[in-house]
């Protein structure tokens, strides 16, 4: 794929992304906050987005370093996590990439740091109470995934009253990070 295409195909997720975040809105009516249907859609829902997020500032780094024709200072092993490959080799000798995945807290504190060290843009700050409601979240993430009892399927107002303002901490902090990727892009592609 042509470095050019695998941007547009990017944000063609990004727009899709962004009319899901759109089309979330109803969720936040106050009758529905109430109903467990769709407190676990909102929160599978903003997971989603995150992941989605964290996987297109993966590949704004690579396309970066495809179009730069650097890695900006990115090592080896970076690169292979951005790719989300290992290399190893066959029963032949010869070479074979396989997909590898990362735990998902680590990864997000991955993804965001090379977006913004890429793109030359402020660093994450982890040290907000709302990290540590996202790292609460994701389990309960988890739970609702492979439920084993009521509980894990039951989204409390304590649980919903850390999940919109974390939520709102990530989107605002992506928005900061990606101040430089913006500057690079009008650089490289001014007409887009």
């Amino acid at each position: 794929m042509k470095v050019k295409e695998r941007l547009i195909n990017t944000f063609k997720l990004l727009g899709y992304t962004l009319s899901e975040l759109d089309g979330m809105k109803p969720f936040f009516e106050g009758q529905n906050l109430n109903n467990q249907f769709y407190r676990r859609i909102l929160l599978k829902n903003f997971f989603a987005v995150i992941e989605t997020y964290l996987y297109i500032s993966r590949e704004m780094v690579l396309v970066k370093s495809l179009i730069d024709r650097d890695n900006d200072g990115l090592s080896w092993e970076e690169m292979s996590l951005l790719n989300q490959k290992k290399a190893g080799l066959n029963a032949k000798g010869e070479v074979i990439a396989t997909d590898t995945y990362q735990n998902f807290i680590p990864s997000f504190r991955f993804s965001l740091s090379i977006f913004a060290k890429a793109f030359d843009s402020e660093m994450p700050d982890f040290s907000d109470i709302r990290f540590n409601h996202l790292q609460k979240m994701i389990k309960r993430r988890n739970d609702l995934t492979h439920p084993k009892s009521h509980q894990d399927i039951s989204i409390t107002d304590e649980e919903i009253k850390m999940l919109i303002p974390m939520f709102g901490w990530f989107i605002n902090l992506h928005g900061k990070i990606d101040i430089g990727f913006k500057i690079w892009l009008e650089k490289i592609w001014p007409d887009l």
